[in-house]
Protein backbone atom coordinates (compact mmCIF):
# COMPACT_ATOMS: atom_id res chain seq x y z
CA UNK A 1 0.00 0.00 0.00
CA UNK A 2 0.91 3.60 -0.54
CA UNK A 3 -0.36 5.79 2.39
CA UNK A 4 -0.68 9.81 1.74
CA UNK A 5 -0.41 9.46 -2.02
CA UNK A 6 -1.17 13.23 -2.42
CA UNK A 7 1.69 14.09 -0.85
CA UNK A 8 3.85 12.88 -3.67
CA UNK A 9 1.72 12.57 -6.73
CA UNK A 10 0.05 15.61 -8.03
CA UNK A 11 -2.48 14.39 -10.07
CA UNK A 12 -3.92 12.14 -6.73
CA UNK A 13 -3.69 15.36 -4.49
CA UNK A 14 -6.23 17.48 -7.47
CA UNK A 15 -8.86 14.17 -7.38
CA UNK A 16 -8.94 14.00 -3.98
CA UNK A 17 -9.45 17.56 -3.23
CA UNK A 18 -11.68 18.11 -6.14
CA UNK A 19 -15.23 20.32 -5.79
CA UNK A 20 -16.62 18.10 -7.88
CA UNK A 21 -15.77 15.04 -6.29
CA UNK A 22 -16.56 16.49 -2.74
CA UNK A 23 -19.92 17.26 -3.82
CA UNK A 24 -20.71 14.21 -5.40
CA UNK A 25 -19.40 12.31 -2.32
CA UNK A 26 -20.99 14.68 0.38
CA UNK A 27 -24.59 14.18 -1.75
CA UNK A 28 -24.18 10.64 -1.27
CA UNK A 29 -23.00 11.21 2.86
CA UNK A 30 -26.65 12.95 3.09
CA UNK A 31 -24.56 15.81 4.41
CA UNK A 32 -22.04 18.32 3.61
CA UNK A 33 -18.06 16.71 3.79
CA UNK A 34 -14.38 17.47 3.50
CA UNK A 35 -11.37 15.45 2.74
CA UNK A 36 -9.95 14.35 5.79
CA UNK A 37 -7.72 17.16 7.16
CA UNK A 38 -4.43 14.90 7.51
CA UNK A 39 -3.33 14.46 3.92
CA UNK A 40 -2.06 10.98 5.41
CA UNK A 41 -5.63 9.59 4.84
CA UNK A 42 -5.71 11.18 1.42
CA UNK A 43 -5.16 9.47 -1.79
CA UNK A 44 -4.23 6.33 0.26
CA UNK A 45 -3.41 3.42 -2.77
CA UNK A 46 -3.82 -0.64 -1.81
CA UNK A 47 -1.65 -3.03 -4.32
CA UNK A 48 -2.06 -6.85 -4.68
CA UNK A 49 0.42 -8.25 -2.67
CA UNK A 50 3.87 -10.07 -4.13
CA UNK A 51 2.99 -12.90 -2.57
CA UNK A 52 0.35 -14.81 -4.54
CA UNK A 53 -1.46 -16.97 -1.21
CA UNK A 54 -1.86 -13.40 0.77
CA UNK A 55 -5.30 -11.66 1.18
CA UNK A 56 -5.22 -8.07 -0.43
CA UNK A 57 -5.89 -7.23 3.42
CA UNK A 58 -7.32 -8.56 6.15
CA UNK A 59 -10.50 -8.27 7.94
CA UNK A 60 -10.59 -4.33 9.40
CA UNK A 61 -12.27 -1.82 10.00
CA UNK A 62 -11.06 2.20 8.87
CA UNK A 63 -9.29 4.27 11.33
CA UNK A 64 -11.64 7.08 9.61
CA UNK A 65 -15.09 7.99 9.68
CA UNK A 66 -16.12 8.11 5.97
CA UNK A 67 -13.96 6.48 3.07
CA UNK A 68 -14.33 5.38 -0.37
CA UNK A 69 -12.44 2.90 -2.12
CA UNK A 70 -12.50 3.13 -5.52
CA UNK A 71 -11.32 -0.03 -7.92
CA UNK A 72 -8.68 1.50 -10.00
CA UNK A 73 -7.62 -1.76 -11.85
CA UNK A 74 -10.12 -3.61 -15.10
CA UNK A 75 -12.43 -6.33 -12.71
CA UNK A 76 -11.57 -8.67 -16.03
CA UNK A 77 -8.29 -8.88 -15.58
CA UNK A 78 -8.00 -10.40 -12.48
CA UNK A 79 -9.99 -13.60 -10.63
CA UNK A 80 -10.47 -13.59 -6.39
CA UNK A 81 -9.30 -9.57 -4.90
CA UNK A 82 -13.29 -8.94 -3.79
CA UNK A 83 -13.70 -6.57 -1.40
CA UNK A 84 -16.17 -8.23 1.39
CA UNK A 85 -17.72 -7.04 4.09
CA UNK A 86 -19.22 -8.76 6.91
CA UNK A 87 -22.93 -7.68 7.47
CA UNK A 88 -23.55 -7.22 10.94
CA UNK A 89 -22.29 -4.98 13.43
CA UNK A 90 -18.41 -4.01 14.23
CA UNK A 91 -19.24 -5.92 17.96
CA UNK A 92 -20.77 -8.98 16.46
CA UNK A 93 -18.00 -9.04 14.08
CA UNK A 94 -15.08 -8.96 16.45
CA UNK A 95 -16.64 -11.50 18.78
CA UNK A 96 -17.55 -13.62 15.95
CA UNK A 97 -13.60 -13.59 14.68
CA UNK A 98 -11.85 -13.90 17.74
CA UNK A 99 -14.34 -17.02 19.06
CA UNK A 100 -15.25 -18.61 16.02
CA UNK A 101 -18.67 -19.30 17.65
CA UNK A 102 -20.73 -17.54 14.86
CA UNK A 103 -19.83 -17.04 11.16
CA UNK A 104 -21.49 -14.01 9.47
CA UNK A 105 -23.04 -13.55 6.05
CA UNK A 106 -19.62 -12.13 3.92
CA UNK A 107 -20.87 -10.17 1.25
CA UNK A 108 -18.61 -9.80 -1.92
CA UNK A 109 -18.95 -6.36 -3.96
CA UNK A 110 -18.58 -7.39 -7.52
CA UNK A 111 -17.20 -3.77 -9.14
CA UNK A 112 -18.58 -4.04 -13.22
CA UNK A 113 -15.38 -2.04 -14.17
CA UNK A 114 -12.63 0.26 -13.14
CA UNK A 115 -14.11 3.65 -11.41
CA UNK A 116 -16.57 2.04 -9.30
CA UNK A 117 -16.58 2.80 -5.71
CA UNK A 118 -18.08 1.65 -2.33
CA UNK A 119 -18.89 4.33 0.00
CA UNK A 120 -18.78 3.12 4.00
CA UNK A 121 -18.46 4.31 7.17
CA UNK A 122 -15.54 3.04 7.20
CA UNK A 123 -14.73 2.94 11.39
CA UNK A 124 -17.71 0.63 11.39
CA UNK A 125 -17.82 -1.97 8.21
CA UNK A 126 -15.45 -4.67 8.92
CA UNK A 127 -14.48 -4.97 5.70
CA UNK A 128 -11.92 -6.94 3.62
CA UNK A 129 -10.14 -7.32 0.14
CA UNK A 130 -9.58 -11.21 -0.68
CA UNK A 131 -6.78 -13.08 -1.94
CA UNK A 132 -6.05 -12.36 -6.10
CA UNK A 133 -6.09 -15.99 -7.35
CA UNK A 134 -5.70 -14.76 -10.93
CA UNK A 135 -4.04 -11.95 -12.44
CA UNK A 136 -1.38 -9.15 -11.99
CA UNK A 137 -2.79 -6.51 -10.60
CA UNK A 138 -5.53 -5.40 -8.59
CA UNK A 139 -5.31 -1.36 -7.26
CA UNK A 140 -7.89 0.38 -5.11
CA UNK A 141 -7.62 4.16 -4.30
CA UNK A 142 -9.00 4.67 -0.70
CA UNK A 143 -10.05 8.86 0.33
CA UNK A 144 -11.62 9.35 3.43
CA UNK A 145 -13.66 12.16 4.92
CA UNK A 146 -14.92 13.98 7.80
CA UNK A 147 -18.30 15.86 8.27
CA UNK A 148 -18.47 19.69 7.94
CA UNK A 149 -20.26 19.71 11.15
CA UNK A 150 -18.77 21.64 15.06
CA UNK A 151 -20.24 18.82 16.77
CA UNK A 152 -18.51 16.22 14.88
CA UNK A 153 -16.45 14.00 16.86
CA UNK A 154 -13.55 12.84 14.97
CA UNK A 155 -12.57 9.22 15.51
CA UNK A 156 -9.74 9.56 13.52
CA UNK A 157 -6.72 7.22 15.59
CA UNK A 158 -3.90 9.59 15.17
CA UNK A 159 -1.75 7.19 17.66
CA UNK A 160 -1.81 4.93 14.24
CA UNK A 161 -1.64 7.78 12.14
CA UNK A 162 1.74 8.58 13.30
CA UNK A 163 3.39 5.23 14.43
CA UNK A 164 2.71 4.77 10.12
CA UNK A 165 3.97 7.99 8.85
CA UNK A 166 6.99 8.36 10.70
CA UNK A 167 8.04 4.51 9.05
CA UNK A 168 6.60 6.08 5.69
CA UNK A 169 9.10 9.32 6.20
CA UNK A 170 11.73 6.85 6.47
CA UNK A 171 11.08 4.76 3.93
CA UNK A 172 10.76 7.45 1.32
CA UNK A 173 13.41 9.82 2.57
CA UNK A 174 10.13 12.51 2.93
CA UNK A 175 11.12 15.48 5.18
CA UNK A 176 8.02 16.51 7.87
Amino acid sequence: YIRGGVMNCSFLKELCESPKLNDFISELAGGRVLPHPMRFYQGHVNLKPEQASEDVDKWHTDTVALDFVLLATDPSQFQGGHFEYLKCTKGQAIRSLIREEWEPQVVKVKFPAAGYAVLQQGNLVVHRASQVTEGHERTTLVQSYIPDQAEFTDVSKLALCVAISKLYMVFFNVRA
